[in-house]
Parts: structure tokens; C-alpha cells; sequence
């Protein structure tokens, strides 16, 4: 197989004032484990 590049993709954060940051991570059991969520844009260059 043989892979071809098509384009760039650039991803970043947005700083969102509902939670006052570009992200938020919960870990809800004192723990490693957790889950996050953000907001974004993206572009792609070809």
C-alpha cells in the first residue's frame, strides 16, 4: 500500500467564556481515567 499526501489539516482550541477556558477535563474518581471536551476551528491547506 502506498499512501499520498492530500493536504494539511490544522486544528486549535477556542477559549469559550461558558467555561471560561479553551477546555475542560472532568475526572470524576481521583483517578488517571478522565474525559474532556473542547470547542474549535480547523482548516486544511491543500
Amino acid at each position: 500500500m502506498r499512501l499520498e499526501h492530500l493536504c494539511d489539516m490544522g486544528l486549535a482550541y477556542r477559549e469559550e467564556s461558558f467555561y471560561q477556558g479553551k477546555f475542560v477535563v472532568a475526572c470524576p474518581y481521583e483517578s488517571q481515567e478522565a474525559s474532556a471536551y473542547g470547542e474549535g476551528d480547523g482548516w486544511i491547506l491543500i
